[in-house]
């Protein structure tokens, strides 16, 4: 599981490169990583984020809470080995990450990406 510290350094991470970024589209690719687990979660989810800015990123424990325009937030936990990634505009995903573990994806409306894997 990661630690505080480092929970704490994909914080500050985020909030200097997605802070200010919108979320031009979203792919849930696992309903399982969703808290609410219904056919139609994917597309409630989507809806609910597509458009929205990211205005700062905060932590609560271990939680990483992705702060919304229109004063919506988004709590990600990673979970046992979980990681929260910036891949910016152009830029190639992380080495070593399997599609099979990618569970989401938040397109950005600079072109770059937000990928949550576990």
């Amino acid at each position: 599981m990661p630690e505080l510290p480092e929970v704490e350094t994909i914080r500050r991470n985020l909030d200097e490169a997605v802070s200010g970024l919108s979320i031009s589209a979203v792919e849930v690719r696992s309903p399982h990583c969703l808290a609410m687990e219904t056919e139609f979660a994917p597309d409630l989810f989507a809806h609910a984020l597509e458009g929205r800015s990211f205005t700062g990123f905060d932590r609560r424990g271990k939680y990483l809470l992705a702060r919304l325009s229109g004063g919506a937030a988004l709590a990600v936990h990673l979970r046992m080995t979980g990681r929260l990634v910036h891949v910016p505009a152009g830029a190639l995903e992380p080495a070593g990450l399997s599609p099979r573990h990618v569970h989401l994806i938040l397109h950005l409306s600079d072109g770059g990406r937000l990928i949550f894997y576990d």
